[in-house]
């Protein structure tokens, strides 16, 4: 045996205690659940490579391409949004586009004995190879970020973790064996019935057994595969911290000791260059990311410039990373997707109010980048007419005849960015003519009211944070206007004109953990100065604070896998002043309580809350790759309002005003639909659920009607937009 066997004697004198092992191993019953955690570790370890360098990237390529997520009627600049809300109420919709994600498969190979030297080859030349017993990571060079939180200790200590996991040190008892292996041998010595003497082995016996524990000695240790998948984990801790360019890398060296060495490779912008742009000049493209060109590149920061490219007027841009001039450098190019000269909108609703006409027609066009500075000109008409039978003549004298209500508006506005893209100045000009009449006959068309209404901004807007998922805007604005109103009866022609301060606070966030929502809140701090004269004891000046919130929550479905959508929107007003007709809030109509119509009630101070609740349609095909989701939405609305109207001035009887309120609420039904980017529509069926006024008539009182006049009513908005 001798012969055939000659190094029997130096493993059989250390089979005892390996035996002794094994049994208090085999008493112990170490459960499985145990191997499996193993794999479950290093199975999750390589998923975290694989999903970690991909989410990097993907995160990166789509950062310019949701431009659909600013919440913007496409086709209207940033700063005509505020004006049609203003004319329309519009909401417009949220595009956020999908990415698919590539996990990269890494496979592994036993080979040779492990060994604490070895040569790492080039990457073009690595298999398999030798395993090596690694004792430590050492790097080339390690520069130190603290505004980062990446320090010296802190990157050795992350690799020291690294090394113990991979080497499975942790999991090595005093002999030097894991749990693993010493199943494995349990296993083996129970098949050969040999499980408790060491006399008991045969000559073949123990030679399969010393293959067995040489088989797990050549386990032992790290191949390339796993020292990449180490450099990976090593890239994904620098890029978590901000560093999304640097990359960890494994070069070809001579191992010693089992001293494994990496290289960091910080990633520094190296260049910038812009393709596809023909309006747009590349100086103006390059302007955001500049000031960081030969420095460490943030995420943020690159997001932030694709986002703030991208709002400019007609524009959609992407990025790219490429291989940089030098060794370690990156060069970003800046891909113009699209570069459009004009942009059009044409809409339809029945928004209008009642004695100027609900039906409404609107057009608008922009003009973008007219002077190549990234500026914006906008031009919208407005208008409004009541389509029914006319009989406003009804009761009336010949001289006054049939009338017929409608108005008009024009605007215009120009736009331009001063300093950098961050900063942008706009000036505009409104002006709306109206005659009220009720072309169902009435004692109002006796007065033949008609007037002008005459509005001028110059507003700044600062972008202070521009990203997808967190946004925040500051402005400033000044505006003139004016409200002319004639009248047959003289003391019924009045003018308001004021002149008016406002700052205002924007900000957003997207949330995708947990609950997924979308949040937006507007701030604005209004002081305006009467130019003309006010009543008896009404106040010259006013202060008036408001806040638009809008949030958007993703609610799971009990025993399903669905989600639905709450859209809840709250508005919230305040002064102590008397306003103008212009800055008080309409509590009726389709951007209020939709029950009730538009001047029911307008209110100095009030509080507006509305929910839109949307499920889930059936997942139909209908053309090409379009479901039923993708093109209709149906939910169910409520809205609540309260409003008060100040009082404390002196009336035309030498009264003093008393504050004046309401409350009303409504319910109903809610659809949309949606087709690309160049349709969208939505409809509103509600009915009132509640309204009261103090201004409602005492019993017996015919001379005025109760705010909720007719509770069975069903009031119906829609409107209908085409893009172009």
């Amino acid at each position: 045996m001798s012969q055939n066997f000659p190094h029997r004697d130096r493993y059989v004198g250390r089979l005892p205690a390996l035996l002794l092992l094994v049994k208090t191993q085999m008493r112990a019953a170490v459960p499985a659940r145990l191997r499996n955690r193993d794999m479950l570790i290093h199975s999750s370890l390589g998923a975290s490579v694989r999903r970690g360098v991909t989410l990097s990237l993907l995160s990166l390529f789509a950062a310019g391409v949701v431009q659909a997520a600013d919440p913007q009627v496409p086709g209207i600049s940033a700063q005509q949004a505020s004006s049609l809300r203003d004319v329309f109420g519009i909401n417009a919709p949220d595009d956020q586009p999908d990415a698919d994600e590539d996990f990269r498969q890494r496979s592994r190979q036993k080979d040779l004995m492990p060994s604490t030297d070895g040569d790492i080859p080039d990457i073009n030349d690595r298999d398999a190879g030798p395993r090596i017993l690694v004792n430590k990571f050492a790097f080339e060079r390690l520069e130190e970020f603290p505004e980062f939180g990446i320090t010296r200790e802190g990157v050795l200590a992350e690799a020291e973790r690294l090394r113990i996991v991979y080497m499975k040190e942790d999991q090595r008892g005093d002999a030097g064996y894991t749990p693993d292996e010493l199943r494995e041998i349990t296993a083996y010595l129970r098949d050969i019935g040999s499980d408790s003497d060491v006399d008991d082995l045969t000559h073949e016996d123990m030679q399969a057994l010393i293959e067995l524990i040489r088989d797990q000695k050549r386990s032992r240790g790290l191949s390339f595969a796993d020292l990449e998948e180490i450099a990976n984990l090593l890239t994904i801790y620098y890029r978590k911290r901000g560093l999304f360019l640097a990359r960890v890398l494994l070069p070809a060296q001579e191992v010693e000791n089992g001293v494994v060495t990496f290289t960091v490779m910080e990633g520094r912008l190296g260049q910038l260059e812009a393709l596809g742009n023909e309006r747009y000049s590349e100086e103006l493209l390059e302007s955001p990311l500049e000031h960081i060109v030969g420095g460490i590149v943030t995420s943020q920061q690159v997001e932030e410039a694709l986002y703030i490219l991208n709002d400019l007027p007609g524009m959609t841009l992407t990025g790219a990373f490429s291989a940089g001039n030098n060794p370690g450098e990156t060069r970003l190019r800046l891909v113009v997707r699209e570069e459009d000269d004009f942009s059009y909108l044409v809409r339809l609703d029945n928004h209008g109010a009642r004695f100027t006409g609900k039906a409404r027609a609107y057009g608008n066009m922009q003009w973008h980048n007219p002077a190549g500075i990234g500026d914006n000109l906008s031009i919208g008409l407005l208008r409004s007419e009541d389509i029914g039978q006319n009989d406003s003549g009804d009761g009336l004298a010949d001289e006054i005849g049939t009338r017929e209500a409608h108005s008009n508006l024009g605007q215009i506005s120009y736009s331009l960015p001063v300093f950098n893209l961050r900063n942008r100045v706009s000036i505009s000009a409104d002006r709306n003519t109206f005659d009220l009449v009720d072309e169902d006959g009435g004692i109002i068309n006796a007065l033949e009211i008609s007037g002008v209404n005459t509005t001028y901004a110059l507003r700044y807007d600062y972008q202070i944070r521009r990203t997808r998922d967190f946004n925040m805007s500051t402005g400033l604005a000044v505006t003139d206007k004016t409200s002319t109103v004639e009248s047959y009866i003289d003391f019924l022609s009045t003018e308001d004109h004021v002149v008016a301060g406002e700052w205002n606070f924007y900000i957003d966030g997207l949330s995708q953990s947990g609950i997924r929502m979308l949040n937006t809140a507007n701030l604005r701090v209004q002081y305006g100065s009467f130019q003309t004269d006010v009543v008896e004891g009404a106040d010259e000046n006013y202060v008036r604070t408001a806040i638009d919130t809008s949030s958007l929550f993703f609610i799971p479905l009990p025993f399903t896998e669905k989600y639905s959508r709450l859209l809840t929107s709250v508005r919230l007003q305040h002064t102590d002043q008397s306003l103008p007709s212009f800055e008080q809030f309409s509590m009726g109509g389709s951007t209020g309580v939709r029950g009730f119509q538009v001047g029911d009630f307008s209110a100095d101070k009030s509080a507006f809350i509305s929910n839109e609740w949307y499920f889930d349609l059936p997942e139909w095909n209908l053309f090409g790759r379009n479901t039923l989701n993708d093109v209709f939405q149906a939910g169910i609305l409520f809205d609540l309002a309260y409003g008060i109207q100040n009082g404390g001035f002196i009336t035309d009887s030498g009264t003093l005003a008393e504050d004046e309120w309401a409350q009303m609420s409504a319910a109903g039904l809610v659809f949309k639909a949606t087709w690309g980017s160049t349709f969208s529509s939505k409809v509103s069926v509600a009915t009132p659920v509640y309204g009261k006024s103090s201004l409602d008539p005492q019993d017996g009182d015919a001379s005025t009607e109760p705010l909720n006049n007719n509770p069975d009513a069903i009031e119906v908005f829609a409107d209908i937009n085409f893009y172009f």
